[in-house]
C-alpha cells in the first residue's frame, strides 16, 4: 500500500472532482486489471464519504435522507422520558433533549432516535447501548436507558452533557499548555477503563468528547465502538478520517493503540488548532501514515496563541515528542496502550524524562539537571558526602533493583497478554455471530484457550490466566475456577529448576487468583492452599517478588479471619502489611489507602469502632495526599467511616460522612443502585440522629431509585421502603407509613418469597407501622413469624434481631 500511495492518491483527487453517481465507475475504468489496487481505491472513496458523516449527518452516503416523520413535540413521551427540545438530526435520526418524568426524581438526559428506514443500520445503536452499559466511569457519558418501538425504530437515553465541546471549551478558558494536556488525561482515564473492559472507541475527536460545568471532560458517542477490537466486513465504517488511525482506515486490525493515535489528534488539534494533517486534502489519518512518513513536530510557531505565549519550552518539546510517538503510522511503533500514552505525558508534566526522548543523546541528562536545578559543579561534594553509606546504598540499590526489574517484566507481559486477548476474544466475537452476547464470546475463547494452553502451556499459560481474572470480574466463579486451575496446578518449587517453561510467577499468581475465588464462593480452605503455596515461592526471593508479597496480606487476612475466626490476627497481618507498604512505597501510595481502608474493615468485624474510624480517616488523608479525593476508591472509603461512626453510636457524625458520599457518587456516577443505598444509609443516620424532616426526602428518593435500578421487591427497594416507612412515622404520617411498608412487604413476598431477607426486612418493618397504627396482633404475629426467618440467618441477623427486640420494647409487644 505505502509504495502505491502516489497513485491512489492522484487517482483519488481526479474522482472526487466528478459527480458522487460517476466516481466509482471512472475508479474501476483506470483501475482495471489491478483488482487490488482497485479495492484500495474503492475502499478509499468508500471511507472518504463516509467519514464526511456520522449519526447526524445529512444522509448516507452524501444523499438526501429518505422522508421521515416530523419530529417529536415537547412534551411527547417515549417511555418515562418526556421530549423537551430537538438537538439536532441528521440521515440516521434525531437527538432529543428529555427528562425522567416517572420514578420519583427528575433526570436529564439525551435521547437518540434512530428511524425505521431502509438502509439505517439499528444494530449500531444496539450495540452502542450493550458497549456503554459495561462501562462505569466518570469521564464516560453513562447510557441511562434504551429500547424499541413498535414501527421497528430504536432509541437510547444518554447522560445529558450541559457543555461544550473540549476544544470549545479550552477556548473559553483560554487554558495553557499544561491545563490542556491535563484535561486530555483525564479523558484518557476513561478511554483506559474502556479498555480494560475490552472495549475499544475508534472514534475519538474533539466534538466526541465533551466538558461538563466542573471541568470533568466525557466521552460520548460509541457508536463505531467494537468489543476487542473485532471488524465485521460489512461496508466501510463512518470514520472521521482526519483523526482515524490508518488501520482503521485500511480496513485492517485495530487494537488499543489505534485508540491512542484518536486521542493524539485531539490533544494536537488543542494545541494547534487542527488535526495532524500530511497533505494537502486530506488529513493525517491517510496521508502520513499510508506514506509511512513520520508526524510533524510541533513548535512554538505551530501552536495557537494563547498557547504559545505562556508555553514552558521544556515543556512544550516533551509533549511533540510524545505526539510524535503517538501519531506514528505503524500501531506497533505507537505506545501500545493509552496507559502508556498518559503515563509519558504524565511524566512531560512532572518534568521527567519522557520514553518519547529515551534513545535521544543526552536527553536524561539534560532533563535531571533541569528537573532538580543542581549545580553541576556541586556533584563532587555530594558524591563524596555519600561515601560513607556506600555499602548500605549499593545493598538497598540491589532490592531496588529487583523489585524495578520484576516490575518491568511484569508491565511487559501484562501488555503481551492484553494484545493476545484482544486477538483471541475478537475472534470469539466473530464467531459468536451478531447475536452473541457477552458470555458466548467468553466462553468461545475460553474453549480455544484452554485447547492451545493443553498444546503450548508456556505460551498460553498467562493468557489463560487473565481471562480466567475477566471471569472472577464478571462473577463467574465457575467459569473462572475452570480457567485458573489448569495454571495454578502446575507444579511450583522455589528452589528446582521449573519442570515447565511457565513462569514460575505466572503460576505463583494464578493461585492467588484462585485463592480469591475460593474465598467468594465460601472455600477459606482451598484458599488457603493457595495462598500458602504463592507465598512460599514469594519468599524464596523476599527482596524481588515483595511487593507481591506485601499485597497477598490482604487474602491472608480474610482467610485467618473467616476460616480461623481470629480477627485480632487478621488485623495484626494488615497492620503488618501496611507497614511494609508504606516502608516500599511510601505513605502517599494508592496500595497504602486499600491497606489502610481493608484494616478498617477488619477492625470494625472487630467491634473496635472507634480504631476503625482512626483507620478509615487515615485512608481518607491518603486519598488526599495522591489527589485521588473525588474517586470512587475515597467514596468508598467516606461509606465504611460513616459506618463505623453509626455502628459506634455517633450517628450524628456520620451523617455529614454519608452526605459527602453521596454527593460524590452523585457526581461520579448519577442515579443507581449503589447511589440508592448511599441515600438509604444518610436517610437511616438522620433518623438514629433525631432528624426525621430531613431525613423523609432522602428516603422517599433512595426507595424511588431503589425501585428503578435495583428492581421492585428486591434487597435494597425492601431496605429503603422499611426505612421511608420509619421516617413516615416519625414525622406523624403512620397512615402513609403502614401503606409504605404494606406495599414493599407485597412486593419482596411476590419477587423474592417468604423467609428470604428482603421479604423479613419488609416484614419487621409491616409489623413496626401496625403496631404504630394500633395493630398490636397483627404486629405480633409477624414479629414471630420474622424472628424464624432471622433465627435461620445465623449471625448475619443479629441487627435484625435487634430490631424486632426494640418494636417490642417500643410498643410493648
Amino acid at each position: 500500500m505505502n509504495q502505491n500511495w502516489p497513485r491512489l492518491s492522484a487517482l483519488i483527487d481526479e474522482a472526487m472532482e466528478l459527480p458522487l453517481i460517476e466516481q466509482r465507475a471512472f475508479v474501476a475504468a483506470q483501475t482495471d486489471g489491478d483488482p487490488d489496487f482497485q479495492a484500495a481505491a474503492f475502499h478509499f472513496i468508500d471511507s472518504l464519504h463516509s467519514g464526511l458523516t456520522g449519526f447526524m449527518r445529512t444522509g448516507a452516503m452524501g444523499t438526501d435522507a429518505p422522508d421521515r416523520p416530523a419530529p417529536l413535540g415537547e412534551g411527547e413521551r417515549i417511555g418515562v422520558w418526556a421530549i423537551k427540545s430537538l438537538i439536532g438530526e441528521g440521515g440516521m435520526g434525531r437527538v432529543y433533549a428529555v427528562e425522567r418524568v416517572e420514578g420519583g426524581f427528575t433526570q436529564a438526559g439525551a435521547l437518540k432516535l434512530n428511524d425505521a428506514l431502509p438502509g439505517t443500520d439499528l444494530l449500531v445503536m444496539t450495540q452502542e447501548r450493550q458497549v456503554l452499559a459495561d462501562l462505569d466511569h466518570p469521564s464516560i457519558a453513562r447510557i441511562l436507558d434504551g429500547g424499541g418501538l413498535p414501527d421497528g425504530s430504536s432509541w437510547m437515553v444518554m447522560e445529558r452533557i450541559d457543555g461544550p465541546t473540549i476544544d470549545r471549551w479550552c477556548a473559553d478558558h483560554k487554558l495553557g499548555l499544561e491545563d490542556r494536556v491535563k484535561l486530555v488525561l483525564a479523558a484518557a482515564d476513561g478511554l483506559a477503563q474502556a479498555h480494560a473492559r475490552l472495549v475499544l472507541h475508534r472514534d475519538l475527536k474533539p466534538s466526541n468528547i465533551l466538558v461538563d460545568p466542573m471541568g470533568q471532560p466525557r466521552l460520548i458517542d460509541f457508536g463505531i465502538a467494537r468489543r476487542i477490537g473485532s471488524l465485521e466486513a460489512a461496508g466501510p465504517e463512518r470514520l472521521s478520517l482526519a483523526y482515524a488511525a490508518p488501520e482503521l482506515v485500511e480496513g485492517l486490525s485495530v487494537g488499543p493503540a489505534s485508540d491512542v493515535y484518536g486521542m493524539a489528534q485531539v490533544l494536537h488539534e488543542l494545541l494547534t488548532g487542527h488535526p495532524a494533517a500530511r497533505r494537502s486534502g486530506l488529513p493525517a489519518g491517510i496521508a502520513s501514515a499510508v506514506d509511512g512518513e513520520a508526524p510533524v513536530a510541533i513548535n512554538r510557531a505551530a501552536l495557537l496563541p494563547d498557547i504559545a505565549r505562556g508555553a514552558p519550552s521544556a515543556l512544550l518539546d516533551d509533549v511533540a515528542a510524545v505526539l510524535s510517538l503517538a501519531l506514528r503510522s505503524d500501531p506497533a511503533a505507537r505506545y501500545p496502550t493509552i496507559d502508556a500514552f498518559a503515563s509519558d505525558l504524565r511524566r512531560a508534566l512532572a518534568g521527567r524524562a519522557v520514553e518519547a526522548r529515551a534513545d535521544e543523546p543526552g536527553y536524561r541528562f539534560r532533563r535531571w539537571l533541569m528537573r532538580f536545578k543542581w549545580p553541576v559543579a556541586g556533584a563532587a561534594a555530594i558524591a563524596l558526602s555519600l561515601t560513607g553509606g556506600l555499602g548500605a546504598a549499593l545493598w538497598q540499590a540491589r532490592e531496588a533493583k529487583a523489585a524495578r526489574d520484576a516490575a518491568v517484566v511484569e508491565a511487559d507481559r501484562t501488555e503481551a497478554v492484553r494484545q493476545s486477548l484482544f486477538l483471541v476474544l475478537g475472534e470469539s466475537t466473530e464467531a459468536a455471530g451478531p447475536d452473541g452476547t457477552r458470555k458466548d464470546v467468553l466462553d468461545r475463547a475460553s474453549e480455544r484457550l484452554t485447547r492451545e494452553f493443553a498444546r503450548d502451556p508456556a505460551q498460553y499459560a498467562p493468557v489463560l490466566k487473565a481471562l480466567g481474572e475477566l471471569y472472577f470480574h464478571s462473577n463467574d466463579y465457575p467459569g473462572a475456577i475452570g480457567l485458573l486451575k489448569p495454571v495454578a496446578s502446575l507444579p511450583l518449587a522455589p528452589t528446582t529448576a521449573p519442570t515447565t517453561k511457565v513462569p514460575p510467577e505466572v503460576i505463583a499468581e494464578a493461585k492467588v487468583d484462585l485463592a480469591q475465588v475460593y474465598l467468594r464462593t465460601g472455600e477459606p480452605e482451598q484458599a488457603r492452599a493457595m495462598l500458602t503455596a504463592a507465598q512460599a515461592f514469594w519468599a524464596s526471593d523476599p527482596a524481588r517478588w515483595q511487593s507481591d508479597m506485601i499485597e497477598s496480606r490482604l487474602a491472608e487476612a480474610q482467610i485467618v479471619r473467616d476460616l480461623d475466626k481470629d480477627p485480632p490476627r487478621a488485623a495484626a497481618i494488615l497492620r503488618r502489611a501496611l507497614a511494609d507498604r508504606i516502608a516500599m512505597s511510601g505513605p502517599a501510595n494508592r496500595d497504602v489507602a486499600i491497606f489502610q481502608n481493608n484494616l478498617g474493615n477488619v477492625l470494625s468485624a472487630m467491634g473496635l469502632h472507634d480504631e476503625a474510624a482512626a483507620s478509615f480517616r487515615q485512608a481518607q488523608a491518603t486519598w488526599a495526599a495522591i489527589g485521588a479525593s473525588e474517586t470512587p476508591d475515597a467514596m468508598n472509603t467516606l461509606n465504611n467511616l460513616a459506618a463505623s461512626e453509626v455502628l459506634a453510636g455517633r450517628p450524628k457524625a456520620a451523617v455529614p460522612q454519608f452526605a459527602e458520599a453521596v454527593r460524590l457518587r452523585r457526581a461520579l456516577f448519577g442515579p443507581s443502585a449503589a447511589l440508592a443505598a448511599l441515600i438509604n444509609n444518610n436517610a437511616k443516620a438522620l433518623l438514629l440522629s433525631s432528624d426525621a424532616a430531613q431525613a423523609l426526602p432522602l428516603a422517599r428518593e433512595a426507595t424511588a431509585m431503589a425501585r428503578d435500578f435495583a428492581g421492585e421487591g428486591s434487597m435494597l427497594h425492601a431496605a429503603s421502603a422499611a426505612g421511608l416507612s420509619e421516617a413516615l412515622l416519625a414525622t406523624g404520617q403512620a397512615k402513609d407509613a403502614l401503606a409504605t411498608a404494606q406495599s414493599g412487604h407485597r412486593a419482596a413476598l411476590q419477587t423474592s418469597g417468604a423467609g428470604t431477607p428482603p421479604e423479613i426486612v419488609a416484614l419487621i418493618a409491616l409489623a413496626r407501622a401496625n403496631a404504630a397504627t394500633g395493630s398490636q396482633d397483627a404486629a405480633r404475629s409477624q414479629l414471630a413469624n420474622a424472628q424464624k426467618g432471622v433465627a435461620a440467618m445465623g449471625p448475619g441477623g443479629a441487627r435484625l434481631n435487634d430490631a424486632i427486640r426494640d418494636i417490642r420494647q417500643r410498643y410493648k409487644l
